[in-house]
């Protein structure tokens, strides 16, 4: 006889599942949908073939779950060696996960680090300082700074330096800017200063436009969110093969598509739900200011921690749906009511 596998209720069953997928290495099958009741699961199966089914259904009770007490207490996964135990924990400490304990060997002879319950981080906010968000205004361009200067990148991002402002840049523009660094001397201190000075302007001027999330004083997140029509380009590019700007040609009126092209967020801060709070105050605002529509612009397979664009799950679970998709971006779009 065997455990044939484990199933638990939780919260937000996509976020499990991802959580699953991203540090542990299972495999999920396409998931299953009782239409009548409500009731949604997943099987995620692992290497040795232990399996997992997580669930969700309408009504479910989440009272408050005390550490000591009776129940089920953990879940262990082996990794193979301690190395490996090593570096996940610190993989998920920095996503913002509480370790109550270890690395360690404990008195059984296991080497082990112990995490809380795996939805618990994206409640952890509740118990930090609060998060504002606030629309970026000239008044809040030392904030805006600070931020890019000194938290935006400071896990060594292949993006650094960056200023957001590209988006809203001709490719003549650029070139200019190009020429300005080389005055500057060049190299990688010379294109900082060409590009820090050109988006100072920008921001005061209001052309880059977008969201700050600030804990207490501390700028920790930014969204670029602006009229479609003030973007010469949307999605992800590189800057040394700039895409046709008549390829991204204005396919609406100003005041009609509102569009999201970047999130930027503290490593230290990363896993808390901060780009959710991010879209929900975009959501809002661009409703009241009259847009009819939000976009958002993510790879077709670039769903990784450093995808600037925002992954798809993140556009679904807040109300967008695919509407267009030419192979490498994908076009996700809300109607607003």
């Amino acid at each position: 006889m065997k455990i044939e596998h484990i199933a638990m209720y939780v919260n937000d069953l996509e976020a499990a599942r991802d959580f699953f997928i991203k540090y542990l290495g299972g495999r999920s099958n396409d998931g299953y949908h009782n239409a009548n009741t409500g009731f949604r699961s997943y099987f995620i199966s692992f290497e040795d073939g232990a399996r997992l089914e997580i669930m969700n259904k309408p009504g479910l009770a989440d009272p408050k779950k005390d550490l000591n007490r009776t129940g089920y207490a953990h879940i262990a996964f082996s990794l193979g060696n301690k190395e490996a135990v090593d570096s996940l924990t610190v993989r998920l400490k920095n996503d913002g996960y509480e370790i109550v304990s270890g690395p360690r060997t404990t008195g059984d002879g296991y080497y082990e680090s112990c995490i809380v319950a795996i939805e618990e981080q994206e409640n952890r906010l509740d118990n930090m300082n609060e998060i504002t968000i606030k629309a970026l205004s000239p008044d809040l361009e030392k904030d805006y700074f600070d931020f890019f200067d000194n938290r935006a990148f400071s896990d060594g991002s292949p993006y650094y330096p960056c200023y957001c402002n590209a988006f809203n840049m001709s490719a003549g523009e650029i070139e200019t800017m190009r020429d300005q660094a080389k005055q500057y001397g060049g190299g990688i201190e010379g294109w900082k200063r060409s590009l820090r000075e050109t988006a100072v302007r920008m921001v005061r001027q209001g052309l880059i436009r977008g969201y700050l999330a600030f804990d207490n004083d501390l700028a920790v997140g930014w969204c670029n969110a602006n009229d479609r029509t003030n973007y010469y380009r949307v999605g992800e590019f590189d800057l040394d093969h700039l895409p046709d700007e008549s390829t991204y040609s204005h396919s609406c009126l100003p005041g009609q598509v509102l569009s999201i092209v970047c999130f930027e967020i503290s490593p230290d801060y990363r896993g808390k739900g901060i780009a959710k709070q991010l879209l929900k105050q975009i959501c809002s605002d661009a409703a009241r200011n009259g847009y009819q529509y939000v976009e958002a612009y993510p790879e077709v397979s670039g769903q990784t921690s450093m995808a600037f664009t925002g992954p798809v799950k993140l556009y679904e679970k807040n109300g967008f749906a695919e509407f267009k998709n030419d192979g490498k971006t994908i076009i996700m779009r809300k109607h607003l009511n």
